[in-house]
This record gives C-alpha cells, structure tokens and sequence, in this order.
C-alpha cells in the first residue's frame, strides 16, 4: 500500500553506504548478547537461593531480559539484511558491484571524482558511467526487493 511512497533508490543507496556499518554492528550485538546472556543476573532468575543471595531484584532481571530480546530482535533484523543484501550482491556483474562501490562505498565526497575514476577504469564517457551507474542500483534493487 505504501510502497509507492517509498524512495527504493534511496533504500539501496543506503543500504551500500551503511553496509560495513551494519556488520560491526552485528558483531557487536553478537557480543552484548553474549554478555547478557552469561550475566549472573539472567542466570540467577533459575534459582531463588541464588538470587536471595545475590541481593538482585526482580526489576533487574526483568530489565536483562527485556534488554536480552531487544538485542536479539535487532540482531535477526541485521541478520536478514546481510543475507538479502549478500544474496542480491552475488548476482551482480563485477562490474556493475565495481560501479556500486566506487559511487557509494569508497568516501569519495564529490560524484565527479567517482565518474572520473570510472572513466579511467572502464574507459567510457561520462554519460555512459551514470547510465551504468542507474542500471546497477536498478538491477540490485530489483535483486533485493523484486
């Protein structure tokens, strides 16, 4: 329904330029989950002797625990955009994923800077970079949303 209001351009633009971020992000939740999971606190709502011994109130746990799932949910939410994204970047030419990432991924400020490099590589005009780089984000839009 809403879909029509959506920039999908804008989507897959982001998603390429915040992928890296995206991962450590998910290495990092891996951790803090861990971390949760392994807390005495957490470990202790099993046992009544142990949590009367350690002093832990049950506002404590109950913060673990809602901590706990939302780690876990944005982990799944992290985890389902690196499979979507890998599976759709596997299908991509090498050239089409060398286009992606000069325009998107290597901190090049200036989009003239981008084309020129790709100009040099590829050995093409300008005009013919931006309609390469068009087709690419449409042809990995469409991988990923269909």
């Amino acid at each position: 329904m809403f879909d029509k209001y959506i920039n999908f351009n804008r989507v897959v633009e982001d998603m390429i330029r915040n992928r890296e971020d995206n991962l450590a992000a998910l290495k990092s939740l891996k951790e803090q989950y861990e971390e949760i999971v392994n807390d005495e606190g957490l470990k202790s709502a099993q046992s009544d002797k142990v949590h009367v011994q350690k002093g832990i109130t049950n506002d404590a746990i109950i913060n673990l625990i809602i901590q706990k799932e939302t780690v876990e949910k944005r982990m799944e939410d992290l985890e389902a955009e690196r499979k979507l994204y890998d599976h759709a970047w596997q299908n991509l030419t090498g050239e089409e994923k060398r286009v992606l990432q000069v325009f998107y991924t290597m901190g090049i400020k200036k989009r003239q800077d981008a084309v020129d490099i790709l100009c040099e590589e590829l050995e093409r005009e300008p005009a013919t970079i931006y309609r390469k780089k068009d087709e690419a984000v449409s042809r990995f839009k469409k991988l990923l949303f269909g």
